[in-house]
């Protein structure tokens, strides 16, 4: 769909390849950074203006980070989680480095890095899937846009996914055509993902695919790194002492039917048509499994095989190794284990209803819409061509249903809990020392 031509500049000669990625990175790259920043912004402003913890931020990391020393926090894997996350420990020793007023900004800043580290690496990086400019266009806005992202904005607690995502987007990358610093950042980024999201296991396989098949020292190491950071997690799952309590939470019965209702209506059916939509979808999925259990059976098979057709079609011709064959394996295996590790208390067809723990589909969403954006692309045959043409109709509809929605779909409401009258209330009053944060009913206790 988005083709390469050599552009006729003003004075009748030709622009170059070379000439046009030269623009790309130093003059339409920043613009759309500067924008995406601004998106994010004002999205909820409110979030920079009156900052706030969520949830395990608060209660768990910030909270253990005021009460023990910064070493110890650093390296401490909370009983609780069953995995370890170097970003949510560090995030918590900066900041309890400050006045407690300026906190949460701290841990709010950490995780607009984190958040914006993707978005830089589709419009500075050298993926053959968004070599163009207007695929990188479509991908940011996309990753800014997809209806999953309620949970995940703007907090360390839930940063490990864009971290996932991160690694997902390095797996698509050419880093032999970037310098020693590229190399360096994309390894610590790798090593920071490993550390912080225990999800990072999955994608170790495709690591080694790319590794194998590219034959490149550097895919070798990042192979390599992704391999010592699934093992730490491995390892602080196992020696976590709640390990069955935390097992019993998230690996519940999970029949096949109940498997593809639920890939369909997170990661296909909400990113594509909305949130209206896939509530309708998941409201009559559940309402056929009560009514006719058979039924729901058969729809439930057919829809797995109509998606791993959709897969095929997306990354199709699969004769050859290509960068798009790792996403796509990457989808399947994150998605895969989403699925079967997700906390639902022993329910897992909660998870076909579209706004229950959307955190978690994030990242299967986002990488099902970068194949189908990739494979906006015309090819010298019909099929390639009507491919393109129906891709690029389904990438528009994404994203205008994520800008629809993008300030409602945000975890707010102005009568949460102030975090700088909460502090304020503390100052005055020592013995008041639960501190309350966001969402209601979660808290800082201070002193502990």
């Amino acid at each position: 769909m988005f083709q390469k031509k050599r552009v006729p500049n003003s004075i009748g000669g030709d622009v170059s390849p070379q000439s046009r990625q030269r623009l790309t990175r130093y003059l339409f790259a920043p613009m759309l950074f500067v924008a995406a920043v601004g998106g994010i912004y004002i999205r909820q402003p409110a979030f920079f203006t009156a900052p706030r913890f969520w949830a395990e931020e608060g209660k768990v990391y910030f909270a253990y980070a005021l009460s023990h020393p910064w070493y110890y926090v650093l390296l401490t894997p909370h009983p609780n989680f069953g995995y370890y996350s170097l970003l949510n420990n560090l995030a918590a020793v900066v900041a309890a480095l400050v006045p407690l007023e300026y906190a949460p900004l701290l841990t709010t800043l950490f995780a607009l890095s984190i958040q914006l580290f993707p978005i830089g690496i589709i419009l500075w990086g050298r993926s053959a899937l968004f070599e163009d400019l207007p695929r990188r266009v479509f991908v940011t806005l996309i990753m800014l846009f997809t209806l999953s992202t309620r949970e995940i904005w703007l907090n360390t607690t839930n940063s490990q996914f864009y971290l996932l995502l991160v690694a997902a987007l390095i797996l698509a990358e050419r880093i032999e055509q970037g310098g020693r610093f590229k190399v360096w950042v994309y390894r610590l980024l790798l090593i920071l993902a490993g550390l912080s999201s225990p999800t990072m296991i999955v994608l170790a396989p495709c690591f080694f695919v790319k590794a194998w098949f590219e034959k490149r020292r550097e895919y070798r190491i990042h192979a390599a790194i992704i391999t010592g950071t699934s093992l730490i997690q491995i390892v602080a799952f196992f020696f976590a002492p709640n390990r069955s309590q935390i097992a019993a939470k998230r690996l519940s019965e999970l029949d096949l039917p109940t498997f593809a209702h639920i890939i369909w209506s997170r990661t296909i059916v909400l990113p594509l048509a909305g949130l209206r939509h896939a509530n309708d979808f998941a409201d009559r999925s559940l309402s056929l499994q009560q009514a006719d259990p058979q039924r729901f059976w058969i729809q439930g098979v057919l829809l797995l095989l109509l998606a791993i057709v959709l897969i095929a079609v997306l990354v199709w011709p699969v004769r050859d190794y290509r960068p798009v064959l790792l996403i796509a394996g990457a989808y399947c295996a994150v998605i895969c284990f989403t699925i079967v590790t997700a906390i639902t208390h022993d329910k897992k067809f909660v998870l076909i209803y579209p706004e229950w723990s959307p955190r978690y589909f994030y990242v299967p969403s986002v990488l099902l819409l970068l194949l189908i954006v990739s494979a906006c692309r015309r090819g010298s045959g019909y099929f390639e061509h009507a491919r393109a043409g129906i891709c690029l109709l389904l990438t528009i509809s994404a994203i205008v249903f994520g800008v629809i929605s993008y300030r409602e779909t945000v975890d707010f409401a102005p009568d949460w809990p102030n975090w700088q009258q909460e502090v304020a209330r503390y100052r005055a009053d020592p013995a008041y020392s639960e501190l309350q944060i966001w969402p209601p009913g979660w808290s800082v206790k201070i002193g502990e």
